[in-house]
């Protein structure tokens, strides 16, 4: 009468991280990527793999100490250039083989290069923008839409530890004073990367101050968290100690179902505030979600990831 019923004991599930580490060039942003890819993966150099975007600088660690004291071993590497290009799919190969390759833990430094830099999201619109005028009829393209989808995906992986870390720009605004003169305001930091992306990670750490050999911890702000043992807004100083208790709290398992959740309330916050921002996509997104299979549905009942998809689609620059 059917298949058969079985109920198994539940359990919960090791996680594998999902980190972004934002920062500008020289705080410190690599240093703490291995340090998490090194004992996340449990201690071990040939279980790390990384994927170096910053002019071969992952490899000048080798054979340095970490701030715990433990020495930088060879780890595997594939450095990318203007020859190789950045496109997303060439990092989603890399992380393909790690995985393929029994690897615990990647390390993308950085995720900046995939959006802009040579071969990049970006650069694909810039080229393709020159036989087609229609920019929005640019960014709909298939491939431009499977690279841009890709970025989202190499955020994590149920497989693989994944460590990213993205570059940041100052932000300014132009204001214009009482007497008509216009000037140059400072609005904070902002990461360089497609829009949206830091609703994809469990935890986005800020760099306060970049760790050394000497044995000073790096210490980062947490932007976001989907860590029970991380607080929002909280700023750690990331010693050996803090990183073991994160791997404690991952093998210990999380339930994919609540982070899943959290993730999609999260797209569909922003993709509320997207809409309420410019009412000219509100037409846009009903005919966005119908073609996604989400006609009647409201905007808070959509499938993780559709709302993921509908949000990409909706925040292009």
């Amino acid at each position: 009468m059917g298949l058969p019923v079985k109920f198994q004991k539940a359990t919960r599930k090791q996680a594998k991280a999902s980190i972004l580490i934002e920062g500008i060039q020289g705080q410190g942003k690599s240093g703490l990527a291995l340090a998490l890819a090194y004992y996340l993966g449990g201690e071990n150099w040939d279980d790390v793999y990384a994927v170096d975007a910053e002019n071969k600088s992952l490899c000048l660690f080798v054979g340095t100490p970490l701030h715990t004291g433990a020495q930088v071993g060879t780890f595997n590497v594939m450095e990318l250039s203007n020859q190789t290009g950045y496109k997303p799919s060439i990092y989603a190969a890399c992380r393909d083989l790690a995985v393929a390759s029994k690897g615990k833990a990647i390390v993308n430094d950085s995720t900046t290069h995939m959006w802009q830099a040579k071969g990049g999201v970006l650069d694909m619109v810039t080229e393709a923008s020159k036989t087609n005028k229609n920019k929005n009829a640019v960014w709909g393209e298939a491939e431009i839409m499977a690279e841009k989808q890709l970025i989202i995906d190499l955020m994590r992986s149920p497989d693989i530890h994944v460590i990213n870390t993205v570059r940041m720009k100052e932000k300014v605004l132009y204001s214009t004073d009482e007497t008509g003169n216009t000037f140059i305001e400072k609005a904070g930091e902002q990461p360089i990367m497609a829009p949206g992306i830091s609703f994809e990670p469990d935890l986005v750490l800020s760099m306060v101050k970049a760790g050394n050999s000497e044995g000073d911890a790096p210490i980062a702000k947490v932007d976001k968290s989907r860590y029970a043992i991380f607080k929002q807004y909280e700023t750690y100083v990331f010693n050996e100690s803090t990183i073991k208790q994160l791997r404690e709290y991952l093998a210990e398992g999380a339930d994919p179902a609540v982070i899943f959740e959290q993730q999609r309330q999260e797209y569909v916050e922003a993709a509320v505030a997207l809409l309420d921002s410019n009412a000219s996509l509100k037409q846009i997104w009903t005919a966005l979600k119908d073609k996604q299979g989400c006609k009647g549905m409201k905007i808070d009942e959509i499938p993780l990831e559709k709302i993921k998809l509908l949000y990409s689609m909706l925040a292009t620059d």
